[in-house]
């Protein structure tokens, strides 16, 4: 694409010469590897118990995150208390970054239609979460501190 500042002609040609004011940018186009997102979706499929829970830095002692869970088929995912379901989600993921990036929105419950990003990793049979609140920005790290509104989460896969 080529352009000019204000008051200068429309450009002609896809030529920025010194001194002409004409800018000219070149943007390419980026596939999103439907093969990664495929893997990365199948390797988070199946039932996840909560295992550990940070949310704006402050630790959820064993009772709250007991009997949770979250069940993952394609980009659907449940959250589960005492296996009844609580609400649901869509989500995709973006595993060429990294982290993991993986974007949570809301198909019911409290939060329906809001978005949350956050990021991922899978170690083994640990799945391991954060990510801020609606209209937040996505983490950069797997740290909850005071104030930031990050949720950590860990999870272990049930067999």
């Amino acid at each position: 694409m080529a352009f000019s500042g204000p008051g200068k002609d429309r450009p002609t040609e896809f030529v920025s010469k010194p001194g002409s004011g004409v800018v000219l940018v070149v943007q390419k186009r980026v596939a999103q590897d439907n093969k990664a997102v495929e893997s990365a979706l199948k390797s988070l499929e199946g039932k996840w118990e909560r295992v550990s829970c940070t949310v704006d830095g402050k630790d959820h002692d064993s009772d709250e995150v007991k009997d949770r869970f979250q069940v993952i088929k394609g980009e659907k995912a449940a959250f589960l208390y005492k296996d009844k379901v609580r609400f649901t989600h869509s989500l995709k993921l973006d595993p060429s970054k990294s982290p993991g990036h993986i974007d949570y929105k809301y198909d019911d419950g409290p939060a329906k239609g809001k978005s949350f990003k956050g990021i991922y990793k899978i170690d083994g049979d640990t799945f391991t979460l954060a990510f801020g609140g609606p209209d937040q920005d996505r983490p950069t790290e797997f740290v909850s501190k005071p104030g930031t509104g990050v949720t950590l989460a860990i999870h272990k896969r049930i067999r």
